[in-house]
């Protein structure tokens, strides 16, 4: 992986993001449909810049505050490649999205001595690259399909928020076809204090979501959930392979 030094001032920062954006205008207005060789110098340009801003807060500062001048959309979770895509390409296509992942995919994958034309060219191009899974990084479907994995493990024993209670409401019990233990429950805050649980859903799509959410939880005791979690796809995957 590329190591670049942060000696860039805000004002450098700037001019090198304005002097990309008006390349990037330069290459569609002109060269677009013939050739890739402009953009990938572009791309090659921008992932050496978000190499020299990466965690350098003033810099970034700087950044954000192109992208509201210019009325383009981020937020915390915004990753550097994404805010530096959108303000050299102007927007949020599906195509701007694709090339910030592939400046994340290089940021992962491409060697040290190897040039960012040169690694996106060895790989097929932008588009294969774009396709391209990152080494140890799950999709954020992934991702929640194992969280919902250790949230049904440890959740189905753990101890309860709120000790055992009746209803007969067939919403607060598991649907019948789900596959799950579990139903949600939507509790309001009365006015003495207590808690009443004042509607329920056992839909897979509703359980799912909390599931997803509650396996995000930064719990010791989660961990060995996660691993009991794991072992059993990995024993699922060997029945499969035999």
């Amino acid at each position: 992986m590329t190591t670049v030094s942060n000696k860039l001032a805000p004002a450098q920062v700037v001019a090198q993001l304005n002097d990309l954006a008006n390349a990037h205008t330069d290459w569609e207005n002109s060269t677009y449909k013939a050739s890739n060789t402009e953009l990938y110098a572009l791309l090659d340009r921008c992932f050496t810049l978000m190499e020299q801003m990466k965690g350098t807060t003033k810099l970034i500062k700087e950044l954000n505050a192109l992208l509201v001048a210019k009325g383009i959309v981020f937020n915390d979770g915004t990753s550097l490649a994404t805010k530096i895509a959108r303000f050299v390409f102007n927007g949020n296509s599906k195509r701007i999205t694709g090339y910030a992942r592939v400046l994340r995919i290089a940021q992962q994958e491409k060697p040290a001595n190897l040039s960012f034309a040169a690694f996106i060219q060895r790989n097929g191009g932008v588009e294969e690259v774009r396709k391209q899974k990152v080494a140890g990084v799950l999709t954020p479907a992934e991702q929640a399909k194992r969280n919902m994995e250790t949230a049904e493990t440890y959740f189905v024993s753990s101890e309860a928020l709120v000790q055992d209670i009746a209803s007969a409401a067939p919403e607060l019990h598991p649907g019948s076809e789900t596959g799950y233990q579990f139903a949600a429950a939507l509790v309001r805050k009365n006015d003495d204090g207590t808690l009443s649980i004042v509607y329920g859903n056992n839909k897979s799509s509703v359980v799912k979501v909390l599931l997803a959410e509650a396996g995000k939880l930064d719990l010791p005791e989660l961990d060995a959930a996660r691993r009991a979690a794991e072992a059993q796809r990995d024993n699922a995957l060997d029945d499969i392979a035999a």
